[in-house]
């Protein structure tokens, strides 16, 4: 493994996993901020090695150059991508953003038919199967056996998908096409994993009548965006984006059938947004399982309307 250096190379980001270096004119390293983290290695090889799965397939995103040592740690040398993030694409060119998330439908649609070649990518369900075991000791017994119960249902199948897809996750070049970066969540499994993923708790939880404030306080430290009103803008503009792009992925179904596939997906994804909700730390407790209760009610007649995923789930996607 080759050596460089970042002396003297501007920073263009910084992360909490690493720091992003202006390496030469058409390059960055992204550099691990702790190489002697528990599986930061690991995380740097698997990164490299999914920008390579998914350049070689045609998926638009930043070309992998291999990893480096830069000093006493690791990096990973990507071609510079530039443009603005899709967050900010979207406030400045609201009139283009029907286009813009179509084009990245587009970009999901054939993540979602490429088939890897590459052995050792992670799968969806294992990882999923492995966060539910790293929280088994705050689960009760019955409440482990569910959630392991309704993972093991989920379907399989041999496709990509990205896990983490996010206006914050996509850069539109200066010619209006858009580019995966931080790929490092991308994973094997079923497309219904991604739409489930992408619904964040505080859009979930809007009708909630006790703990909004402090939902907001939570997720606005999480997000590092001081600015409260700041805040809420970037999350109307987030369901907007995900109410959008869910509808253009869907585009091919009649009406009808299409409300059908996105609602079941919404309502898939609640049960994570109200274990959110139930760990958070909240003033008066007692009412908070008050609503709990209540929500865990309605879920669980709205899980078993639903059904399994394959019942449902739309031939071709």
């Amino acid at each position: 493994m080759r050596a460089i250096s970042v002396d003297n190379c501007p920073v263009i980001g910084k992360g909490v996993f690493g720091t992003v270096y202006r390496l030469e004119e058409d390059k960055v390293v992204k550099v691990a901020n702790d190489i002697h983290r528990k599986g930061t290695r690991e995380r740097l090889e698997y990164e490299d090695k999914v920008a390579r799965v998914l350049y070689e397939n045609g998926i638009p995103t930043a070309q992998s150059f291999g990893l480096v040592e830069v000093g006493d740690s690791l990096g990973v040398i990507y071609e510079l991508v530039e443009g603005m993030e899709l967050y900010d694409y979207l406030e400045e060119y609201p009139d283009r953003a029907d286009e813009m998330i179509r084009a990245v439908a587009d970009i999901l649609l054939a993540l979602h038919q490429t088939v890897p070649q590459e052995d050792g990518l992670l799968r969806m369900k294992d990882k999923l199967t492995g966060l539910l075991m790293a929280g088994k000791g705050s689960l009760s017994e019955e409440e482990f056996a569910a959630k392991k119960k309704v993972y093991d249902a989920l379907p399989e199948r041999d496709t990509l998908v990205h896990g983490d897809l996010n206006p914050g996750n996509i850069i539109v070049r200066p010619d209006d096409s858009p580019v995966l970066i931080d790929v490092g969540s991308i994973s094997v499994g079923h497309p219904y994993f991604e739409f489930t993923n992408m619904q964040q708790p505080i859009m979930m939880l809007e009708g909630i009548d006790y703990g909004w404030d402090e939902l907001v306080a939570h997720m606005m430290k999480t997000t590092r965006i001081a600015d409260r009103e700041a805040f809420l803008r970037q999350t109307e503009l987030l369901k907007s984006f995900y109410d959008k792009l869910f509808a253009a992925y869907f585009r091919e179904l009649e009406s009808a059938e299409r409300n059908r596939v996105i609602d079941n997906l919404k309502n898939k994804a609640f049960p994570k947004a109200l274990t959110f909700y139930e760990r958070m730390p909240l003033p008066d407790e007692e009412k908070k399982q008050e609503v709990v209760r209540r929500l865990k009610s309605d879920n669980e007649k709205k899980q078993s309307a639903i059904g399994p995923v394959e019942e449902w789930w739309p031939a071709g996607y």
